[in-house]
């Protein structure tokens, strides 16, 4: 059984090319993506240490060291980093990382910034039933896509196989694993005797769960991670729900604006005349939130960020450096340096309220979410009375030309205008 005192590590995985992230992601991990002034993999690492976790140790790609090192310079708690040549899945990370694993651990993804939350349930299982593996459980309506547990008829949370996308109606049920795993040391033993494939890492947990007491900690909701761009707004709700309020001295407000409920504001920002600030919402440094503006609730706006006069900003992250001239942003995510010019609209909802769906490597994607606008990658400039459809994903470096409309996806480096006739003739 886990003592008070046992050590536990954490493997945290971050070699991956996150390619349905992008355009978030393009030039480095997804991981490395700030929300609320850190990186999620900051969030995580931090989570963990906070949960218990004694050490983490970074699986990372090729040329990622350092960039890794620096988001986390300063994180209370020993991290080591190991090189994963090619991002070959969970199990070939894990046995990278072999030779660092000396305890029990935990398994997760870099971008899981409520590893902590997990974490803590986790262990806490262990403790009580004396199983050395838990691994996190949620419901899904997609068995297909998931691995889906398979659990003891008399002991309903002891885990008996993984079954990787079962066709539609043989999932053994409706739960399916997370992503996030405790598990022994010897757990790299029974990795060692299966046979190399895809999913051999959940070859070996099933075979390990037939041998030995293997538990499930169960989510009352769906998990996600931050498998697409927009699911990092789901970061950006459970992390600005966590704030407390926080104005410092050297913000500047006006007396005519209005800061509401639960607002983080970072030294330097400036809140001009009859602004609205409803929280929760984190503003970081350096900030500009012109007159008239409104940024409510689940909002993000990161260091130096400027909204200016007459925008809404709603349930949006909005990254380092970017300038939203005026109009309307919600449920969207805008990335670093962008220039966004006048009258800029995003539209969140269908006219027939149904899910909106886009499009990543070709593949139409449905998360199930009714309100949804759009991704604007890194140093994207936006000309005046420029509109983006529910679903739009702009990538990085494009320019979007004056009036106009996107609907898609749009490439990185693309320059994107609507074609329009002027007519002058002459009065009389």
């Amino acid at each position: 059984m886990a003592g008070k005192q046992e050590r536990v590590q954490a493997v945290v995985l971050a070699a991956g090319d996150s390619s349905r992230f992008k355009p978030l992601s393009e030039g480095m991990h997804k991981s490395l993506v700030k929300v609320c002034g850190s990186e999620l993999v900051r969030h995580a690492i931090q989570g963990a240490f906070g949960a218990g976790v004694s050490e983490a140790i970074i699986v990372h790609g090729p040329g990622e060291d350092g960039k890794f090192r620096e988001a986390l310079k300063g994180v209370t708690g020993k991290v080591s980093y190991v090189l994963q040549p090619e991002p070959n899945g969970m199990g070939d990370a894990v046995k990278h990382a072999g030779g660092a694993i000396k305890n029990r651990f935990l398994v997760f993804n870099a971008d899981r910034y409520d590893s902590g939350k997990f974490a803590r349930l986790m262990l806490e299982k262990s403790r009580k039933t004396g199983a050395q593996t838990v691994l996190l459980a949620s419901p899904t309506s997609t068995p297909w896509k998931h691995g889906m547990l398979a659990f003891d008829a008399r002991q309903k949370d002891k885990v008996l196989r993984v079954v990787e996308k079962p066709s539609k109606g043989t999932e053994p049920s409706d739960q399916k694993a997370v992503g996030i795993y405790l598990l022994p040391r010897d757990f790299m033993n029974y990795y060692a005797r299966v046979k190399g494939g895809h999913y051999d890492f959940e070859d070996a947990l099933t075979a390990y769960a037939q041998a030995n007491d293997c538990r499930a900690v169960f989510s009352p909701e769906e998990v996600s991670s931050a498998k697409y761009a927009f699911e990092l707004l789901g970061a950006a709700k459970t992390l600005t729900s966590g704030l407390s309020r926080s104005i410092p001295g050297k913000a500047r407000i006006s007396r005519n604006a209005v800061i509401e409920g639960k607002v983080h504001l970072g030294d330097g920002t400036v809140v001009h005349e009859n602004a609205v600030v409803k929280g929760p919402v984190y503003i970081g440094r350096n900030c500009v939130i012109g007159n008239n503006a409104l940024v409510r609730e689940n909002s993000v706006l990161e260091d130096g960020v400027m909204i200016g006069m007459n925008t809404e900003v709603a349930r949006s992250i909005v990254l380092e450096g970017t300038h939203v001239h005026s109009g309307f942003v919600g449920d969207s995510v805008i990335g670093r340096n962008c220039r966004i010019g006048a009258n800029f609209i995003v539209a969140n909802r269908r006219l027939d309220r149904q899910p909106v769906k886009f499009s990543v490597k070709g593949e139409q994607v449905d998360i199930g979410k009714t309100s949804l606008g759009c991704v604007v990658g890194h140093n994207t400039s936006i000309g005046i009375n420029c509109s983006a459809m529910p679903g739009a994903i702009i990538g990085c470096g494009c320019v979007i030309g004056p009036g106009t409309e996107v609907k898609g996806s749009v490439e990185s480096g693309s320059i994107v205008s609507t074609e329009k006739k002027l007519v002058v003739s002459r009065r009389g």
